[in-house]
């Protein structure tokens, strides 16, 4: 008779496994006349595609409600115990983990996404003996709850542990002869850690929802910690060159952002703009808070200029203001005179002028500009030593003619107003009656500066180009 009693349960557990999925489909409305929709609809949470079908590598459940939006075939890299309404048989399982953070009761509705699929479950309490007790069944992670009813003939629908649903007893199952689909209630404290298998019997991809809303335990962090995120400089100017360091609360998260390592920002080589940083925490539980973001703005270096300063002039020359842009800075040099240049006072030799200037930002920037002083021969002078400059002023080209032996000159350069060297010419000697021509016809009318070079000797003529 016993034999016979076995047999029959095992064709019962073929029929439940193997065919429910041929049911018909349908939903309880009972079931969602308790929910609570609104306050948890910001907690809940969506997976595509498969989750660990391992206890050891299972997903964390943050949420009230929980969606997995395919079931997976496999039973994951090991073979685990689901309980013994399920005969401890495994298929197409996945695996969840929670932490309780306020004591109460436990109630969660498996609702599959198409009724006539057949669910199945097991729940273990791993405060003690982890996932590894369920694999080993020593006593340390107990069954606490296990639900295996299926009907054969009618709608399978949703599962899980809800007294409000008609729930009894903590072991349901399996088959339709040990019903029903629900668990009583769970009483759970605070602290205590679970892990849940979710089967599908029926075989088949179709998801499900884990809605634990009725629970009055927390089985997640409701107060999630708020995280702030700060930085030690809000705001830099665009030549900053120096790590930037960042502050997250609680400690233990991670900062992500352009150019962010470890706990720095590096503004270097970065350019100006508005730069987001964000830092991520996961509790203790396993659940990622909300993350915390703090803004770091790079400004612009203001645009300086000093115009209207030329880079070579004659001692004799006469002072020059220049123009500077923008106006409020600082101008600064060894040969000012009231903002102005003055060559007789600047002397002989290369003098650099500099415009500084800070922005309302606190960002500054420069502009220099380098000028040679120079003792320039005036046309008489350079006669009397034997020069002369035909014609000056000239117009495209003018001749350079020694009237005297000038046996130390030896190079002949032109440069613009602006110290640009425009020519140079190599002269072998400056015999006497020697000239050179030098054609300038490509450049504009204006000043120009004749050098005139030698081992021992050097001279400057001040040229014009009408």
């Amino acid at each position: 008779m016993k034999n016979l009693i076995v047999v029959i349960i095992f064709w019962i557990l073929i029929i439940h496994n193997g065919f429910s999925q041929t049911q018909v489909s349908g939903k309880t409305p009972q079931l969602y006349a308790q929910k609570k929709e609104a306050a948890f609809a910001q907690m809940s949470s969506t997976r595509g595609g498969s989750s660990n079908s391992d206890c050891g590598g299972s997903v964390v459940l943050c949420g009230g409600i929980f969606t997995e939006e395919t079931a997976p075939p496999g039973t994951g890299s090991i073979f685990e115990y689901t309980g013994s309404c399920n005969q401890g048989l495994e298929t197409m399982s996945l695996w969840y983990t929670f932490t309780v953070e306020e004591t109460g009761t436990i109630s969660f509705i498996i609702d599959p996404a198409i009724d006539a699929d057949d669910y199945d479950w097991g729940l273990f309490n791993i405060t003690n003996g982890g996932c590894g007790g369920i694999i080993a069944q020593d006593g340390s992670s107990p069954e606490v709850g296990c639900n295996s009813y299926g009907s054969t003939v009618a709608v399978n629908g949703p599962t899980g542990i809800s007294s409000a649903n008609g729930g009894v007893g903590s072991t349901n199952g399996p088959g339709d002869l040990n019903g029903p689909a629900f668990n009583a209630d769970l009483q759970v404290d605070s602290g205590q850690t679970f892990a849940l298998v979710v089967m599908n019997w029926s075989n088949s991809t179709d998801g499900y929802t884990i809605d634990f809303t009725q629970s009055t335990a927390s089985i997640y962090n409701a107060s999630a910690p708020v995280l702030t995120a700060s930085a030690e400089f809000s705001e830099l100017c665009a030549n900053a060159a120096f790590p930037v360091a960042l502050t997250g609360t609680p400690d233990g998260g991670s900062f992500s952002g352009t150019n962010v390592t470890d706990s720095n920002f590096d503004p270097s080589l970065l350019p100006a703009g508005i730069y987001t940083i964000t830092y991520n925490y996961t509790t203790t539980d396993g659940c990622d808070a909300v993350p915390a973001t703090t803004s770091i703005t790079i400004n612009p270096l203001p645009v300086v200029t000093i115009e209207g300063l030329d880079n070579i002039y004659c001692l004799n020359s006469d002072g020059t203001i220049p123009t500077l842009s923008p106006i409020g800075g600082t101008l600064s040099g060894p040969s000012l005179s009231e903002s102005s240049f003055i060559p007789a006072i600047a002397g002989i030799g290369q003098h650099q002028i500099t415009y500084t200037y800070t922005d309302s930002n606190g960002c500054g920037n420069t502009d220099s500009v380098s000028i040679s002083v120079e003792e320039c021969l005036n046309i008489k002078d350079a006669n009397k030593l034997g020069i002369e400059i035909l014609p000056n002023p000239f117009h495209g080209s003018f001749t350079v003619r020694f009237t005297e032996n000038e046996n130390s000159i030896n190079t002949l350069e032109v440069y613009s107003i602006n110290g640009q060297k425009l020519k140079s010419i190599s002269i072998e000697n400056s015999n006497s009656n020697q000239q050179v021509e030098i054609d300038l016809s490509n450049q504009a009318s204006g000043i120009y500066f004749l050098h005139l070079k030698g081992s021992a000797k050097q001279h400057v003529i001040k040229l014009l180009q009408e």
